[in-house]
């Protein structure tokens, strides 16, 4: 039995097929001053052939599955189309006499370790969008073919060190059952097109490569993150009926798409998504969003070598506000500085998350700043988008952002451009001084939102990335949730609204209780919505409340856990099968 990452969910049972991409190192070469125009030349064929067969890829996903999917090929368009990246790679090749290859696999993998090294999980899983795009290429220029991921002509499971996405944009109609990674998460472009093709996936699966051989008989559960290989027959019988469980299961979601997330006894909770893309928006709507909560903009910012000026920006902005109009979407400005590097301004620092970083960095570079308010004000128009500033820890901080977002306001009016004049505009919750002086911040702003990943990594001082002290992780703690019992009373209290928008807001086992604290708003990924409205729809909210009590009164994250799964098992006995790993007792966040 190995163990990884839920990334998809079901139930798929087949033989492995190994799929190896491989990758030669690119030697570095020097060339003559009269080779240089053909190696120039050789670079722009295969930069165009490139894009030819990403175009060819990406209007076949369109015809099949439709254009929001499509989209997904478009990052690594755009670093094809970026014209520094471009212009960089032959003013080198003229200048220092090397070969085109070397210097755009160099520049490619500089840009994708920059991404790779994110603490944002969403944002380092781009990292293979932008290696994809070097791979081919290089091929390219090397005369390679791209041959079949899936030569086999029966089901198979398909067993990989990661699958780039140009790959996995080909897996429609092919004969894969199930996948199984050694790296990637549960919201990288793999994760997301199995779950659109419905293929069960477990990523992060160590050693995989080594541990499967081809042939072996494997069980994919997508649910608990759990891969079997070469199962016995009763462990292979038990597994067929649980994917028949499965499929009644989803029968059974699919029919609260429509249905509002309101408890037994009458209490509505807004549930919204949490997304990077555009391309996210329909797959939200469709699993029964009433908005996005959580919209980021880092990406636009790091998979370029210049930074978007306002127009990019604000058509990425109103496309987003039109396409889930008249639900909301809040705008979370610029996360990034620190461990987030950007290539005009980004710079190391020994501490990046106690640095310059979010706010901090906005505040100093005002004109990046200016330019990203006045875009998302533009795409106000329909009055359904708000404003969200992140990891502000201090009044200080809060009033000066305030006084910035009249001014640009004023210079949209004396620019006579339309904007909504009552956009509200609120702040991330993500560190306890923030938490502790909520009351004084409730009063100088419109809403707030809880960042429980930050929240929880400040408050209990783990880095969660670091797998020593990664098991210290907690965003049950009671130390967590007493701080968010302290801003829900300080948002209330002062007539405005709090929801949150962290990972915490799609596990099924805390879900009682942040409803219990009176949280408005739930916004998590799209796949989790429909699992957190069976949830919330099972439950009354007096029972949420009694919880929250039963939790804040418990001194350990331990105590917490045992106590919420223990009650979910009681309460949820058919989640609890299909989800509960039986080994380890803990519940996988649903995806």
């Amino acid at each position: 039995m190995l163990r990884g990452i839920a990334a998809s969910p079901g139930f798929a049972i087949a033989p492995a097929y190994h799929f190896k991409v491989l990758e030669p190192p690119v030697e570095r070469c020097e060339i003559g001053a009269d080779e240089i125009g053909a190696e120039i030349d050789r670079f722009k064929t295969g930069v165009e052939q490139a894009k030819h067969e990403l175009r060819a890829i990406r209007d076949r996903l369109a015809r099949e599955m439709g254009e929001d999917y499509a989209r997904f090929l478009d990052a690594q368009l755009l670093v094809l189309e970026d014209e520094m990246a471009i212009k960089d790679t032959i003013e080198r090749v003229q200048r220092e006499r090397v070969n085109a290859a070397y210097v755009f696999d160099e520049i490619v993998r500089r840009t994708a370790a920059s991404i790779g090294a994110l603490d944002d999980g969403y944002l380092r899983e781009r990292a293979p969008d932008i290696k994809d795009v070097g791979r081919r290429v290089l091929r390219i220029m090397r005369g390679e073919p791209h041959g079949s991921i899936i030569p086999m002509d029966h089901e198979v499971i398909l067993t990989a060190h990661d699958v780039n996405p140009s790959d996995t944009a080909q897996l429609r109609g092919k004969k894969v059952a199930g996948i199984v990674t050694e790296v990637g998460g549960r919201t990288s472009h793999m994760a997301i097109m199995a779950r659109a093709l419905e293929i069960p996936a477990v990523v992060g699966v160590r050693e995989a490569g080594k541990k499967i051989a081809d042939g072996d008989m494997v069980i994919v559960d997508g649910n608990k993150g759990v891969v079997i290989v070469n199962p016995d027959d009763e462990e292979l019988e038990r597994y067929r009926s649980k994917r028949q469980q499965y499929v009644l299961f989803t029968h059974d979601l699919e029919q609260l798409r429509d249905s509002p997330a309101v408890t037994v006894d009458g209490h509505e909770v807004q549930l919204s998504a949490n997304i990077e893309l555009s391309e996210e928006v329909p797959s939200a709507i469709e699993h029964g969003c009433r908005g996005i909560g959580l919209f980021r903009t880092e990406f636009l910012f790091l998979t370029s070598l210049r930074l978007p000026d306002e127009e990019e920006q604000f058509h990425i902005y109103d496309e987003v506000a039109e396409l889930i109009a008249p639900e909301t979407v809040i705008i979370r400005t610029l996360d990034i500085g620190g461990d987030k590097v950007m290539h005009d301004v980004g710079t190391g620092e020994m501490n990046p998350y106690l640095g310059w970083r979010a706010i901090r960095f906005s505040l100093t570079c005002q004109d990046i700043f200016r330019s990203q308010l006045r875009a998302i004000l533009r795409a106000s128009t329909r009055k359904n988008v708000k404003v969200m500033y992140p990891f502000v820890a201090t009044i200080e901080e809060l009033r000066q952002i305030n006084v910035i977002f009249r001014e640009v306001q004023d210079d949209l009016k004396r620019d006579s451009i339309p904007f909504d004049e009552e956009c509200e505009s609120g702040l991330m919750i993500e560190t306890p001084s923030a938490a502790l002086t909520a009351d004084a911040m409730a009063r100088e702003t419109d809403f707030f939102s809880i960042g429980s990943n930050d929240l929880t990594q400040y408050t209990l001082a783990v880095d969660r990335g670091n797998e020593r002290v990664a098991h210290l992780f907690m965003h049950y703690h009671p130390a967590v949730l007493r701080l968010m019992e302290r801003v829900v009373h300080a948002a209330h209290s002062n007539g405005i609204s709090v929801g949150v928008c962290g990972e915490v807001a799609g596990d099924l086992l805390v879900v009682p209780v942040l409803l219990g604290l009176g949280l408005n708003e739930l916004s998590t990924n799209p796949i989790d919505l429909p699992r957190v409205k069976r949830v919330v729809r099972s439950l009354s909210l007096r029972e949420a409340k009694r919880m929250a009590r039963t939790v804040l009164g418990i001194s350990s994250g331990e105590g917490v856990r045992r106590f919420l799964a223990e009650r979910f098992q009681s309460a949820y006995p058919d989640l609890a099968e299909l989800l509960i790993d039986q080994e380890t007792r803990e519940v996988q966040p649903i995806r």
